[in-house]
Formats: C-alpha cells, sequence, structure tokens
C-alpha cells in the first residue's frame, strides 16, 4: 500500500479502539436504562460519521489493492489488524450512527439539542382566554390559569423551545371582533387553537366549522381545543373540536348521587348567569329525579357582579326561602361570603369549578364540614399543584395538546388518534366518550 493508503489503513483501527466503547455506551444507554445522555450520542454520532467517512476511503483503497486482501489470508496476523474486519467494523459504525441519530431526533423535537432552532420548527399556539371582564376588571379565574401556565414551564421546560404561547383576552364573551381576530390568525398559519370558558367557546365552537370553510381554509383547516369547557352543549367533533374538561352532566350525576345518600330532598341553586351557569343548572335538574325529591327555583348571579353586591343578593333571595336543605353552586367567581349563612342550616353542593381557596379556610370553622359537599377529578396522583381544578386542566391540556402535535409530528390526520388516546396524560383517571370528546372520572372531595 501507498503511504496515504497506509495513513487510512492506520487510522481506522485507532478510531475503532476509540470509538467501540462509545458505540457499545450508546446501545447500553438506550436500551437498558431512561437516561437520555445527548452528550454520548452526540460524541457517538460524530465518531460513527467520521467512521463510515474513513470505511467508504478504505472500500475505494481496496479496489486498488486487492493484492493486500489475499495476503491477509497467508499471513498469520491477529484478525483485528486483517482487512476482513472491515465488515465488522462497518457493520457496528452504521447501526450506532442509526441509534445514535434516532435517539437525537426524538429527543431533538422539543429543539435546541443537535443545533440552532429555526422559526419554522417553532409551533403556534394561540390561547384565547377570558384575562378581564368587560369593565377592565381581572377576573379571580385568571390568576389560577396562570398558575397552569406556571406548571407547564416548571414541569415541562423543553415544551417552551418547541411553542409558541400568544394570548388573546375574549374577556369571557363571543362577539364579531373574537371571530375576526381568529380569522386573522388562521389566515397568518396558525393550526390550533385554545379556548376557555363555556361563555365564549360555546359560540366559538358552533360558528369554528363556518369560520375555516367560507374563508378558504379548508386545506389548512384549524384544530379548536377546549378546556374550562363544562356546558353539555359543546359537541367535539372528529378533526375539528376537541375539549378536556370535567361536563356539567357528569359533574351532576355525582352530586346528585351524594345528596341522595345524605336523604336530601328539597334543593335549590345558585349559579353564574352564563353558558356554564344555566348549563350546570339544567342538567342538575335533569337528573334530579325521584320520589320526593323537589327543585325550588334559585338564583341566577350576573357575571360582573362585585363580592360585595353578589352577597347582598343571595342574602334578599333566600331570606324569604323556607324548607330547602340543599344549595347547588355553579360558579367560578367566588361568592363564600353570601354562601357562608346559608351552610349554617343546608347542605352545599358546590360543583368542581368552584375553586376550593375559596371555601377551605371557612370549613370546619363559619361552614361546618357535613355542611359542604364538592366533587374534584380523580387523580391519580396526590400533588398539591392539582388543587384547583382552573390550575390543573390549563396544565392538563397544554401537555396533552403539545404531546398530541409532537406525537402526531403536526398531521391533522393522525392528532385525533394521538389526542384521543386514553393514556395521556397518566395522572388522571378518564376515559373516551364518543368520536372526540372524554369523559373526566369524578370523585367527593374530601377535607377530614
Amino acid at each position: 500500500m501507498s503511504a496515504g493508503n497506509g495513513l487510512i489503513d492506520k487510522s481506522y483501527k485507532i478510531l475503532f479502539v476509540i470509538y467501540a466503547p462509545i458505540a457499545v455506551g450508546t446501545f447500553i444507554v438506550k436500551f437498558f436504562s431512561f437516561l437520555a445522555i445527548n452528550t454520548l450520542f452526540l460524541t457517538a454520532v460524530a465518531f460513527s460519521g467520521v467512521s463510515i467517512i474513513l470505511a467508504v476511503a478504505i472500500i475505494i483503497a481496496y479496489l486498488f489493492n486487492r493484492q493486500s486482501i489475499q495476503l491477509d489470508e497467508e499471513i498469520n496476523i491477529p484478525f483485528l489488524l486483517k482487512h476482513k474486519f472491515l465488515i465488522f467494523y462497518i457493520f457496528i459504525t452504521l447501526v450506532s450512527f442509526g441509534v445514535s441519530l434516532y435517539h437525537l431526533y426524538q429527543e431533538d423535537k422539543y429543539g435546541g439539542i443537535v443545533g440552532v432552532q429555526s422559526e419554522n420548527d417553532v409551533t403556534e399556539i394561540v390561547v384565547l382566554v377570558h384575562i378581564t371582564n368587560e369593565l377592565d376588571k381581572q377576573w379571580e379565574e385568571t390568576e389560577k390559569l396562570v398558575e397552569g401556565l406556571g406548571l407547564l414551564v416548571m414541569k415541562k421546560p423543553e415544551v417552551t423551545r418547541r411553542f409558541h404561547f400568544s394570548f388573546i383576552d375574549h374577556k369571557n364573551k363571543f362577539d364579531e371582533s373574537l371571530e375576526e381576530i381568529v380569522k386573522v390568525e388562521i389566515d397568518k398559519g396558525v393550526k390550533y387553537f385554545l379556548c376557555i370558558s363555556s361563555e365564549a367557546c360555546l359560540s366559538l365552537s358552533q360558528k369554528f366549522e363556518t369560520i375555516t370553510e367560507t374563508n378558504g381554509f379548508v386545506e389548512r383547516k384549524p384544530l379548536l381545543i377546549m378546556t374550562g369547557t363544562a356546558s353539555s352543549e359543546i359537541q367535539p367533533k372528529i378533526d375539528g373540536l376537541y375539549r378536556f374538561y370535567p361536563r356539567n352532566q357528569d359533574q351532576a350525576s355525582l352530586l346528585v348521587k351524594l345528596a341522595g345518600a345524605r336523604k336530601l330532598k328539597k334543593v335549590s341553586y345558585i349559579a353564574v348567569d352564563n353558558a356554564y351557569g344555566r348549563d350546570a343548572v339544567a342538567q342538575f335538574i335533569s337528573q334530579w329525579t325521584g320520589e320526593g325529591r323537589e327543585i325550588v327555583p334559585g338564583l341566577f348571579l350576573d357575571p360582573l357582579l362585585s363580592r360585595k353586591n353578589a352577597k347582598m343578593k343571595i342574602e334578599q333571595y333566600f331570606s324569604t326561602l323556607t324548607g330547602v336543605d340543599a344549595i347547588f353552586v355553579a360558579h367560578t367567581e367566588n361568592i363564600t361570603e353570601g354562601l357562608l349563612p346559608l351552610a349554617q342550616d343546608k347542605v352545599i353542593l358546590a360543583s368542581a369549578g368552584y375553586h376550593a381557596d375559596y371555601y377551605t379556610k371557612y370549613l370546619g370553622k363559619a361552614i361546618p364540614y357535613q355542611n359542604w359537599i364538592t366533587i374534584e377529578p380523580d387523580y391519580k396522583a396526590d400533588d398539591a399543584s392539582f388543587n384547583l381544578i382552573s390550575t390543573s386542566f390549563f396544565y392538563l391540556t397544554l401537555d396533552k395538546l403539545t404531546d398530541s402535535i409532537l406525537e402526531s409530528e403536526g398531521d391533522p390526520k393522525q392528532f385525533h388518534r394521538v389526542w384521543t388516546s386514553e393514556d395521556y396524560p397518566p395522572v388522571l383517571n378518564f376515559v373516551r366518550e364518543g368520536e372526540a370528546d372524554f369523559k373526566i372520572q369524578m370523585r367527593e372531595r374530601v377535607y377530614r
């Protein structure tokens, strides 16, 4: 062999001695451990890549030095030094190169491992959320949603490299301006919308298909995912509308069962006067059937009322009612001050949407434990960060959405299959119901 060929011949053997332990290490880490050591895989890719280039150079050199191959058969030298060894060398190099690249590809779906991330690698998600009301005052529930976003950043920081979230305040209502905003965002190429609150999302879901069809967006049809949307009037549809949140009918079913176990007969209600509250009451009434059971007309509260005014409304209305055993509550803002007098001799049946931090400090003090019944999603994990349903479901829905986008690799046809899986998120008990909806399993919330 010439001096050049001799250098190549020596190089691949020296390189193999360095590279082989790294190659074996990639297999061990990949198949026998849950560790993800990206630097090890990057090193393996680099070494195996150089090795493949050397292997090609050696093959070319062999074409001009065939006599050397015959000498290998005649000379009694160690196998590692024979050219036949090249067959094993190339095989190990190619396999390790493939395994290492596959690992890096899987990890790099979140961005930022192999190189600089381009704007095309970032998926835009537009979040339609109620931040302020029509009086430009912040909703109490908004802070809980912010905490949900914080949970995503804390628990899934890699998602922030792969997704960009744009927030639009719909003020908990649907009007032409919101419809126009959605059209503009779709025209920009946005494929995913996350809507929060039944009041705005119900109307949007009913018009979403028309918006996409009448504005020429059929070829790049976006998806509308909803959370914080308990209304039974929302009808998820395959490849278009999805919901991930405890539905009013499922909440009512469990509350009615719990009330029946307490032998309660005469029930009234207090609910927010919007799509969520009206539907929650309707679902409760429809299931409050049976001998001796009675519904007393209750009170719907304007969602813009202050705590003080809500308390006055509740006191005025219920001051004349007698013989009521329990009050069903379906509200998302804090009206506990108005409920305190009622809870002295009546049982409060609170929906899951009435946040625990509104009333827990009163339990066992101003409110007897036995006079407060509420429910919550059936979480598998005992996680304090899931204490508030708006926080937990904003986080869980974002987690499920981003995971579904990544697993489906942005293919809308595959998105439905991944989204409707009952395996993710694993911290929650839920089952698929129908083509595109879920039934979130519920349980009684225990405080003692």
